[in-house]
């Protein structure tokens, strides 16, 4: 046999039973010497099994050779012939050359596929001289090859994988790296498995280690909604699909009172810059790491207990290359979904019943609340309030453990829905919205599906800017209802500045309410009429009404005087208030109307400047001809009616505060605006300075219209406070800032799609 002193030495041996015991094997292996053991003697002698290819194991270097012994039905277990077979590691693609070859793990099962133009490579290394390794290789479909190299690319002997299963000793007479390269002439899956006492991963290196039992991620993840759940102490794959993807996964911390969490993570140098970020559960950046290309980092970092944290990952540079990292460590525990519900309804504030609709709405501030809908119909109505423009407010609700479902929706001040979502039956609902100016906004939990779920829900706000929402609504009320007789406007129900009024109207009825808006007046009134969870809904087959009078217009005379309809192609006089009201009996007295004949709109928001008595009234409407006349017949219905009434002050429009522009902290507030013959509103918030010159970005302009349109200005205050437009210079007379007075003139441009305000001179008027 020759030797050369620089090549390890090779002997390959099959067994096809376990009659020859391994340590016996092994002993003639090491005690006969690397050059003095006959191969086919054993294979005749200890085996007793039958040559079935009596070749050598094609040793390339001379320095060994085989013999393919033993029958496939010897007994083996590893051999096949029934049972499952076991789990295993897949190849690590690609895998197609020596520098990417996939780490072999002693003992461990590997599959992949192979064929023509296909080689996969795997590495392992032996660690001590005279390394003994054994391959098993179960009986399969397709033939293929096995190929042992050593370091240096030599060839050092070749196993064959097909349908006998085959077993194989391996002797090594050097430590270092070797690789095992499959190949194969037709497409086929393969599978085998290595051991040895002095066998172990190739290299070393922390990013080889991992990559050996790395879980691929899973997309989509690219959001903190889509956040798949992290196995602490599980290596994570990934890889980034544009500069745009971001990975996201999430944990959970133990509530154990002797234990503190702490999160150790791993990070293996790797080609690729990225960024793994570390935030709390509602959204604020706890920590931020950036990988190395020449260097592994550890990091540890306490953790608040019983909570629930994200992992982010997103690219720093555009790049084919995967990211991998490890995260784990005492008392970091995979995310569940129960423990959140428990953690949020431990510390939640509890709703204040009656809270039925948005009058009695309960003021809620950033955190946890829970509540209850006693039936389908019940609603449960939150008010919160934004303290700045362009707010971003974060929503999150577990699953309850009962499966309880429900829909929650956010309004704005005006009732228009911006947002609306299911909660989920698992998991945790993740949502947020963008607010976009300082206002008060609402959030109602209704039942969905096809009824209430007893369950207490449990959701939590957070957000930033998110201010004190102030006081409950000392008027709130679970309903009102209306008092009989009020059939006329003398005998009409008072209505409260905040109620929602029910009631129910018989044939020929009318309902009469009154209000009275105060000196010195500049009141809006918003009313809604069968609002959403209502025993009444309006639509095109309605036939509930709701007109405005102004009392101080509204005479006697004109509710006398009859109205016209339609008895077939006759008209017929109608003392009927529909048909009055169409006819157009009460001029200017009638100052707006909801009717379900003109569309489905069932809200009004009225801005009333002068103080006086002011009456709503309900009824039903007439149906109509073809060509839009009222009929003499009604449209009846006996169910209830409900409409919510709210009436709140506006600040007067006097010469000392009505028009005067201020700029407090960073936002410049702008009240009349003069562009051509339309009159704004504008908002402005400061940014960043430049040549020494105060800047600003227009947040918002909003058309008088509506309530204000009908504000005279001119007689209160005169031109001379209105902000006016010449080219592209803003010239404010009068800005308050500090409690200084000012006039300046601004420059407005375009800045990358924003309209920006440059201060050009201001000048102290006091």
């Amino acid at each position: 046999m020759k030797t050369k002193s620089l090549m390890a030495v090779v002997v390959v041996v099959q067994v096809a039973t376990l009659g020859v015991a391994r340590a016996d094997l092994l002993d003639q292996l090491q005690g006969g010497g690397i050059g003095g053991v006959s191969l086919g003697g054993i294979g005749s002698s200890d085996t007793g099994g039958n040559a079935q290819d009596n070749g050598s194991a094609n040793n390339t270097t001379g320095t060994g050779s085989g013999v393919d012994s033993g029958s496939p039905d010897s007994g083996d277990a590893n051999q096949g012939g029934g049972g499952t077979a076991a789990p295993s590691i897949s190849e690590l693609e690609p895998n197609d050359s020596r520098e990417t070859a996939t780490p072999l793990i002693p003992a461990e099962d590997f599959s992949g596929d192979a064929g023509p133009g296909d080689e996969d490579w795997f590495a392992f290394q032996a660690t001590g001289a005279n390394s003994v390794m054994e391959i098993s290789i179960p009986a399969q479909d397709g033939a293929w090859q096995m190929v042992i190299t050593d370091s240096q690319g030599r060839e050092l002997a070749t196993l064959n994988g097909g349908e006998d299963a085959r077993r194989y000793v391996l002797a090594l007479s050097a430590s270092g790296a070797y690789f095992v390269k499959i190949q194969a002439s037709s497409s086929v899956s393969y599978r085998f498995s290595i051991g040895g006492d002095q066998l172990s991963p190739p290299g070393g290196s922390l990013f080889d280690q991992l990559m050996l039992t790395a879980i691929r991620e899973v997309e989509p993840n690219d959001s903190f909604r889509e956040a798949r759940t992290l196995i602490p102490g599980s290596p994570v794959l990934g890889d980034f699909a544009s500069t745009e993807d971001q990975g996201w996964f999430i944990f959970s911390t133990t509530t154990d009172a002797i234990i503190i969490p702490t999160l150790e993570l791993e990070l293996p140098a790797q080609a690729g810059r990225w960024r793994l970020s570390l935030l709390d559960q509602e959204g604020n950046l706890v920590a931020q790491w950036d990988s190395d290309p020449n260097r592994d980092q550890n990091f540890r970092l306490p953790l608040n207990k019983g909570t629930d944290y994200y992992l982010r990952a997103e690219p720093l540079e555009s790049s084919s290359q995967p990211y991998l990292f490890q995260a784990g460590g005492d008392g970091i525990l995979p995310w569940q979904s129960p423990s959140r519900y428990n953690q949020l309804i431990q510390s939640a504030a509890v709703e204040v019943e009656p809270n039925d609709h948005r009058l009695a709405a309960v003021p809620i501030e950033a955190g946890a609340v829970t509540g209850q809908l006693s039936s389908a119909s019940d609603q449960d109505w939150y008010q919160l309030r934004t303290t700045a423009a362009d707010v971003l407010v974060n929503l999150e609700v577990p699953a309850a453990p009962g499966g309880g479902v429900w829909q929650l929706t956010l309004m704005d001040a005006g009732g228009n829905v911006l947002s609306s979502w299911q909660t989920p039956t698992e998991g945790v609902l993740r949502a947020s919205a963008r607010l976009a100016w300082a206002d008060t906004y609402y959030l109602s939990v209704t039942a969905a599906g096809d009824g209430a779920s007893q369950e207490a829900y449990v959701f939590s706000l957070t957000g930033e800017s998110l201010g004190d929402p102030g006081i409950r609504n000392p008027l709130a009320n679970f309903h009102d209802v209306e008092v009989e007789p009020n059939d006329t406007p003398d005998q009409a129900n008072p209505l409260a500045a905040a109620a929602a009024i029910r009631g129910q109207l018989l044939y020929d009825d009318v309902d009469w309410f009154r209000f009275e808006v105060a000196e010195p007046g500049y009141e809006i009134a918003f009313l809604e009429l069968c609002p959403p969870g209502s025993p009444c809904t309006l639509d095109a087959g309605s036939s509930w009404v709701a007109l405005v009078f102004d009392g101080a217009k509204l005479t006697p005379e004109m509710l006398g005087q009859p109205g016209v309809c339609m008895d077939g192609d006759s008209p017929m006089p109608s003392q009927y208030l529909y048909a009055q009201a169409d006819s157009g009996v009460f001029g200017e007295a009638l100052i707006a109307s909801i009717d379900p004949s003109f569309g489905g709109n069932n809200q009004l928001e009225l801005g009333f400047h002068q103080p006086g008595t002011y009456y709503v009234a309900i009824l039903t409407r007439s149906e109509r001809t073809e060509d839009g006349k009222v009929k003499c017949t009604q449209l009846f219905s006996d169910d209830m009616y409900q409409f919510n009434f709210t009436l709140r002050g506006l600040a007067p429009l006097t010469e000392d505060n009505a028009l005067i522009a201020t700029l407090q902290g960073e936002e410049l507030s702008v009240p009349v605006v003069q562009v051509g013959e339309q009159l704004y509103s504008a908002r402005l918030q400061r940014v960043s300075d430049q040549d020494g010159q105060m800047r600003f970005e227009l947040i918002k302009a909003v058309p008088l219209e509506n309530a204000l349109e009908r504000l005279d200005y001119e007689p209160l205050t005169g031109r001379r406070t209105w902000t006016t437009l010449e080219g592209d210079i803003a010239h404010i007379p009068l800005v308050e800032f500090n409690g200084r007075y000012y006039a300046a003139d601004l420059q407005i441009s375009q800045e990358g799609g924003k309209t920006v305000l440059r201060v050009l001179r201001a000048n102290r008027l006091d």
